[in-house]
């Protein structure tokens, strides 16, 4: 049976369930001890003379795993407290799971009644306002889309979302919401065009003109081939940049262009060797000097 009754005290008590080396062996008495702790049996070992130092200590880890391909979380403790909230206290909540049964049913009104007694007038005024101001935000970003979209201004949807941070299915809701409530002529846009972002994608990359106008070529050979219908315009641009730089010979990544264009990398490469089968016809006319180039590019 293990005698117990020299327990070991920390020579300090900061840092006292991680700093395992500050404990003191009363058997060996070295000044430096190495003491290990035997998680399945709950003892902490002095390895220098097989002293057992303390036994039944208590495992403060957590009692359940989480797994990176599981989507459920097993902690049993709540969120952080919301500063936000005056009731920041730890309650207790009914769930239940909905179905036709009666218990389902029952669970449902308590749930229902838990929540408006447990929610305070202050606390359902402030919920009231973020809600009023989300509402705000998606309809703001519905209108600017528009309006960017009648004055000829190259802003996607994706764009607007990184900004004003709504999700596009808000979005898309309120689009319909205005469509339904506006005049025709008042929400009519201008298709978008790959032209429109050659330009600003090459200045934010800092090319020369002579990107711009091959670029520009190149989208409208395609169209004229009717080779990329069907595909986003905004990828058949990023891709047109990303072939008249190597064109032309200039150091430009792939990640450099999905990053500007926003397309992913994969995507870009994918409709660059779309194009690549019709290199022939992608030839300027007044680029005869890029033909031996042009064969090259692969």
């Amino acid at each position: 049976m293990v005698d117990t009754t020299f327990l070991a005290f920390p020579t300090s008590f900061a840092n006292l369930n991680t700093e395992i080396s500050l404990y003191f062996c009363d058997n060996c008495k070295s000044e430096t001890p190495d003491i290990v702790e035997d998680y399945a049996r709950g003892d902490l070992i002095c390895r220098d003379c097989g002293y057992v130092v303390s036994d039944r200590i208590i495992d403060e880890g957590a009692d359940f795993r989480n797994f990176a391909d599981s989507l459920d979380d097993n902690s049993r403790v709540g969120y952080t407290a919301d500063p936000l909230l005056r009731v920041a206290d730890l309650t207790t909540t009914i769930s239940y799971q909905p179905s036709t049964s009666s218990s389902s049913t029952t669970g449902s009104n308590l749930a229902r009644q838990q929540s408006k007694i447990n929610t305070s007038q202050s606390n359902k005024n402030l919920i009231s306002g973020f809600s009023e101001i989300e509402r705000i935000a998606d309809h703001f970003a519905a209108a600017f889309y528009y309006a960017s979209r009648q004055q000829g201004m190259t802003r996607t949807i994706a764009e607007i979302i990184n900004v004003i941070r709504v999700s596009k299915k808000d979005i898309s809701r309120c689009m319909k919401i205005m469509k339904s409530r506006l005049p025709s002529d008042e929400m009519t846009t201008k298709s978008l065009t790959t032209d429109d972002f050659v330009s600003r994608f090459c200045n934010n990359l800092g090319l020369s003109k002579d990107i711009v106008k091959y670029s520009t070529f190149i989208t409208n050979k395609l169209a004229e081939l009717q080779v990329m219908d069907g595909r986003n315009p905004l990828s058949c641009a990023a891709a047109s940049i990303y072939f008249s730089t190597k064109l032309y010979g200039i150091k430009t990544t792939l990640k450099m262009v999905s990053d500007i264009s926003g397309i992913t990398s994969v995507t870009i490469s994918n409709n660059y060797r779309e194009m690549l089968k019709f290199k022939q016809s992608l030839l300027a006319p007044n680029c005869q000097n890029l033909k031996s180039k042009l064969e090259m590019l692969n």
